[in-house]
């Protein structure tokens, strides 16, 4: 999970357990983001946001062996963006949108990998 604006926890969590989902949940998130969580303008700190990004993933991959992951972002789409480009998509990764009418996340994307991307429906 990534936090920058709104705190996904609780949400995540009942999500997973409705769908019987067993996941270690790691929080991301920026200390300057502030009450607003709004990010300062300032590329240097946007940059150091998607490196620890990076090694966070990185570190589960490594400890745990990973090879699926479910990503709740709640942040910019340019960060988001950003972060996606540091990961390799031979990962099985399944993202989340929040729905504010519903008041629960939704799977938009499920099993993105670089082999599925590449094909034509």
């Amino acid at each position: 999970m990534v936090q920058l604006s709104m705190s996904p926890v609780k949400d995540v969590r009942r999500f997973l357990d409705t769908q019987g989902i067993e996941a270690d949940l790691i929080l991301v998130t920026r200390p300057d983001a502030g009450a607003s969580g709004m990010m300062p303008v300032d590329a240097a700190v946007w940059e150091e946001t998607v490196r620890e990004f990076h090694r966070g993933f990185s570190a589960v991959q490594e400890e745990r062996g990973a090879q699926r992951f479910h990503l709740f972002m709640s942040a910019p789409t340019v960060l988001a963006f950003a972060m996606g480009c540091t990961v390799s998509t031979q990962y099985d990764f399944h993202l989340y949108q929040w729905v504010p009418e519903s008041g629960r996340y939704v799977e938009v994307i499920r099993g993105v990998t670089r082999d599925r991307l590449m094909r034509a429906p």
